[in-house]
């Protein structure tokens, strides 16, 4: 059968905020497209799961769809989901965030859209139709075509990138292990602005400090040492994340300062970028990594 989940209604209200504030209210549904077949003698033949999500917070997101379509049980795993959100608001999330007063405002935030479609696909090991070989590792690839973030509905996309794609050598969990055989990026995009105001990013407006105003016959700041990493702190000895190759092709990135007597633009448009044998491991071994940009 179908799966089909109404829409639900949640709602939080801080009282610390008080009586009329409004309450943070969440609708939500799930659904599938097709008669959902969860298990079967030969699970490599299960056809995919097709889901869609619908979600929407009032006043703060006027609607969030998320389709996705899976198959878990396939010889070779893949997903595809694509995510498409409308109607972001800057002010009325800043209501429910009042540390936040003063130091950062949405109202450049009106009508918000985010769009965004991945996909991809892994190999690994089974113990039965249910069960993953997780010491085995997986492997895989990962690619994400679009990825676009507005302000303003149809408006200028302020921050995205263009394309992405993971090839992942080894993904073991357990041990907290990702080993990234390549990671390719393709043209991201970021446009910012700062002026008396402060620092308009994504929609927001973040208020920045002051210049120091220190007199000029005052001692300097006396720099204090940094407290030795505690065990704790430090992570597993198995635990890394690493790339074998790194490849960066392309930017597109506008900062305008208007804080100048004439604004100043400063575009990048052009760097390609390439890491190799990066590993947080050997770096917290004293290792190095290897770099080129143009």
């Amino acid at each position: 059968e179908r799966l089909a989940l109404e829409r639900a209604r949640l709602e939080r209200r801080d009282e610390g905020l008080g009586a009329s504030a409004r309450p943070l209210a969440l609708s939500a549904s799930l659904a599938s497209r097709e008669p959902l077949a969860l298990l079967a003698p030969q699970a490599e033949k299960l056809p995919p799961l097709r889901l869609d999500a619908r979600a929407s917070v009032a006043g703060l997101c006027d609607a969030l769809e998320c389709d996705l379509v899976l198959a878990p049980w396939a010889n070779a795993p893949s997903f595809d989901l694509t995510l498409r959100v409308r109607g972001l608001h800057g002010e009325p999330l800043l209501e429910h965030l009042p540390s936040l007063a003063g130091k950062l405002h949405g109202r450049e935030l009106q009508s918000g859209e985010f769009d965004l479609h991945v996909d991809g696909e892994f190999g690994l090991s089974r113990r039965g139709p249910l069960g993953i070989d997780w010491a085995a590792g997986i492997k895989g690839t990962v690619e994400l075509d679009r990825c676009e973030f507005r302000a303003q509905s149809g408006g200028e996309v302020l921050a995205g990138l263009q394309r992405a794609r993971a090839e992942i050598a080894r993904l073991d969990p357990q041990r907290g292990e990702l080993q990234l055989k390549s990671l390719e990026l393709s043209t991201p995009r970021l446009r910012a602005a700062r002026d008396a105001e402060g620092l308009h990013l994504l929609g927001l407006v973040i208020a920045l400090p002051p210049p120091s105003t220190a007199p000029s016959g005052s001692a300097p700041a006396v720099a204090q040492e940094p407290a030795p990493a505690s065990a704790a702190s430090t992570p597993p000895a198995d635990t890394d994340f690493a790339i074998a190759r790194l490849d960066l092709d392309g930017i597109d990135v506008e900062v305008v300062d208007r804080t100048c007597p004439e604004p100043v633009l400063v575009p990048l448009k052009k760097l390609d970028f390439e890491l190799r044998k990066f590993s947080t491991r050997s770096l917290a071994r004293g290792g190095s990594v290897q770099f080129q940009a143009v």
